[in-house]
């Protein structure tokens, strides 16, 4: 008996074959798909080329932001208390000098010929009162001896009247010899008695006459003494130690009394001049901390005065403290006011991540420091330094704070 024997079909192997091929393929095109998936969410970094913060507990200060420049505490603007022509220059804009350095000279010819004629003046002041102690010493020698004379002729008259009359009244001698004696002996006494005022009153004339040439050479030469200070005003000199920051006149220039000549700045001591938006204002008070950096070196201040009116959006504000002497008059620094404090806060350093993720995540690395992924935080309090976190990550775990513009796509990062 015969079997039938049964045909295989050659199209069903085919489609066989072809579905073995085609589900290996999408197999391997899901693996890919799957490896280049995984390569777009990742990125892979050198450590060295990052920046890693770690999240810290502890105090946060508030504070704000202001520009500031600095000021020199002591600006002096020297006048010419005389006038002259400049005669020479010593120091030119930018000169640090002393206190007593000259700085420029002016030249006055009148103030040197009135120098001359008082000092001219003084001299026939001096000999006339020389002529006038001479003379008065004269006058008292000649008064004395009048005096003296006029004195032994009262006591020569009186011995001649007292003789009389005793004669006259025992009737020895006439009665007209008598009254003669007694008027020699009055007119005797009266000759003495004016010699004395005389002498007294010549003595008083010549006191005075002699005082008031002492006066007289006194005033002299106090104006002498103001001549000779102009003379040593136009030697202009420094007050202070400083820098010269202005000098405003030339050499042969002809200044007159009153002319600003030069500027001086203090350089022993500044303050930073600061411009504080009206948005603060709310928050500022005198004697306010604040500070800023020179290098790595934090620079405490204090406000000291509070501008009263606006100028636009920005008050300004003087803030002291110890400026290093490095810094110059006009430099600009940027100067950090404190404004309150927040106690048991997590802390991160501020950074252009923020910026990049919003303030909304952050890449955290993993124990082993070789990755780092995404993570939602929540942000809050924040100064110009630090950035309160509220949620989302724990004290003493690492944070990437260098840019992620690169990764602003990825997942996770690895780090070589």
């Amino acid at each position: 008996m015969d079997r039938e024997i049964e045909r295989k079909h050659p199209i069903k192997k085919k489609i066989a074959r072809y579905g073995v091929i085609i589900a290996a393929i999408i197999v391997v095109l899901l693996s890919i798909r799957f490896c280049v998936l995984r390569s777009i969410k990742r990125a892979t970094v050198k450590l060295e080329d990052i920046q890693v913060s770690a999240v810290e507990h502890g105090v946060m200060e508030g504070s704000f932001k202001a520009e500031g420049k600095v000021v020199p505490v002591h600006v002096y603007q020297i006048e010419a208390s005389v006038a002259g022509k400049v005669e020479m220059l010593y120091h030119a804009v930018g000169d640090s000098v002393s206190a007593g350095d000259v700085i420029l000279k002016l030249s006055n010819d009148d103030l040197r010929l009135n120098v001359l004629s008082q000092e001219t003046a003084i001299t026939e002041q001096t000999n006339n009162l020389n002529n006038a102690i001479i003379a008065g010493n004269q006058s008292r020698l000649t008064k004395q001896l009048q005096i003296e004379e006029a004195k032994k002729r009262l006591n020569r008259a009186e011995r001649s009247y007292n003789a009389n009359t005793l004669l006259w009244q025992n009737e020895h001698i006439s009665q007209e010899e008598y009254l003669t004696s007694k008027e020699e002996y009055e007119l005797a006494g009266f000759s003495y008695r004016a010699r004395v005022e005389e002498a007294v009153s010549d003595s008083l004339f010549r006191d005075q006459q002699i005082k008031q040439l002492r006066q007289s050479i006194n005033t002299i030469r106090l104006g002498l003494d103001q001549i000779r200070a102009k003379l040593n005003d136009l030697e202009i000199k420094a007050p202070i130690d400083g820098v010269i920051t202005e000098l405003n006149v030339n050499q042969g220039q002809i200044v007159s009394t009153g002319t600003t000549l030069a500027s001086l700045e203090a350089t022993s001591a500044h303050y930073i001049q600061a411009q504080v938006s009206q948005f603060y204002l709310p928050r500022l008070n005198v004697g306010q901390e604040a500070r800023f950096y020179a290098g790595n070196e934090e620079i405490s201040l204090r406000v000291d005065r509070i501008n009263p009116k606006l100028t636009g959006d920005y008050i300004q504000v003087n803030l002291m403290g110890e400026i290093p002497k490095s810094f110059r008059s006009g430099q600009f620094v940027s100067v950090e006011l404190l404004s309150d404090k927040r106690a048991d806060t997590l802390i991160l350093p501020q950074g252009q991540y923020l910026v990049d993720s919003a303030e909304r995540w952050v890449f955290v690395l993993d124990k082993s420091g070789k990755k780092a992924s995404r993570r939602e935080v929540t942000f809050g309090f924040k100064n110009i330094r630090d950035i309160e976190v509220l949620s989302g990550l724990k004290a003493g775990e690492k944070v990437i704070t260098s840019s992620y513009k690169d990764w602003l796509k990825k997942d996770y990062i690895i780090i070589k």
